[in-house]
């Protein structure tokens, strides 16, 4: 049996870092999740880092951080200096501190004003 190589298998993962840091609470996003055994529910949250392809979230309020362990997916929308983006993000990790989501959905146009935002 052949050998196969393990890094063409993975090229269209992308990594969560770099991340751009922002100014704590400078930045927030509002959540919208659920479906199923999750009540649909919407909340704000602080964003510390923003990246081409993922984010954290910060200020997390505990029952915040419990309802984001139990959901894999959610819509963001976030405004940064002017733009506005809304992700559909799929949570990758909870912590005491807050939440890492990667984007599994952003629109071309969205994308395009990320990426200048993180060229900053």
């Amino acid at each position: 049996m052949a050998a196969v190589s393990t890094s063409s298998l993975h090229a269209d993962i992308q990594p969560l870092t770099p991340l751009q840091a922002v100014e704590e609470a400078s930045i927030t996003a509002e959540v919208t999740c659920g479906g199923g055994a999750v009540p649909a529910m919407t909340f704000d949250v602080g964003v510390s880092r923003i990246g081409r392809r993922s984010m954290d979230l910060v200020a997390l309020p505990e029952a915040t951080l419990d309802v984001l362990k139990r959901v894999r997916f959610a819509w963001l929308s976030v405004d940064i200096e002017g733009l506005s983006i809304k992700p559909l993000v799929e949570v990758v990790n909870v912590t005491a501190k807050g939440a890492s989501v990667r984007y599994r959905h952003l629109f071309p146009k969205q994308q395009a004003q990320l990426d200048a935002f993180n060229q900053q």
